[in-house]
């Protein structure tokens, strides 16, 4: 691995909650997760022209937010940068298999049973998802479950249906379980749809 050490442009990049922002001037390019105060840092050294990599990052999307507000933040977060730009908006559908808060079609069958809701209605999911895909913005969701996974699906689906299709790259992340009667539309390589799985531990 790399070690990160002195910041070029002085202290270390720990000490600005940047620590995982590796130089691109080593020829070395990081997966990047900021939190509100880190993203206003890492923005305040892209204006100062002291940021040492170019950043394509992804905004976090609640659901409860007002779609108006949601496009008015990101598009201000795409504009906002020179080498740090908003591309993406980010939405948790669901949570982990361990904690039992994985989004599944079935309820969980072991003795506690139960289940875990998807964390946007499917509803506003749509029309969010298709709003942003219409201002060109890359979706990318979080998804354990087979019913996050379905949900998100669908989400894609309607936003197709109204924008059209583009090269929009859409992301459904750590995907765990998918329905086997999901497979085929989260394989369809010509919508662009990129499946992240990860092996349930």
């Amino acid at each position: 691995g790399v070690k990160v050490g002195e910041h070029q442009h002085g202290g270390t990049s720990g000490d600005l909650g940047l620590g995982h922002l590796l130089p691109g001037d080593r020829g070395v390019y990081g997966r990047v997760e900021l939190q509100d105060g880190a993203l206003k840092r890492a923005l305040a050294l892209d204006d100062a022209g002291a940021l040492t990599l170019r950043v394509a990052g992804a905004a976090k999307v609640l659901s409860g937010s007002d779609i108006g507000q949601i496009l008015n933040r990101l598009t201000g977060m795409r504009q906002g940068g020179t080498d740090y730009r908003v591309t993406s908006a980010k939405l948790f559908l669901d949570g982990v298999l361990e904690n039992r808060t994985a989004a599944m079609i079935a309820p969980y069958a072991d003795a506690a049973g139960g289940n875990a809701p998807v964390m946007f209605p499917q509803p506003e999911l749509d029309a969010i998802c298709t709003a942003l895909d219409a201002a060109r913005f890359q979706l990318h969701f979080h998804c354990i479950g087979d019913g996050a996974a379905r949900a998100a699906l669908d989400a894609l689906a309607a936003a197709q249906a109204a924008n059209g299709v583009w090269p929009s790259l859409p992301q459904i992340a750590h995907c765990q379980i998918v329905a086997e009667g999901d497979l085929p539309a989260a394989l369809v390589a010509r919508n662009g749809r990129i499946i992240r799985d990860e092996a349930v531990r």
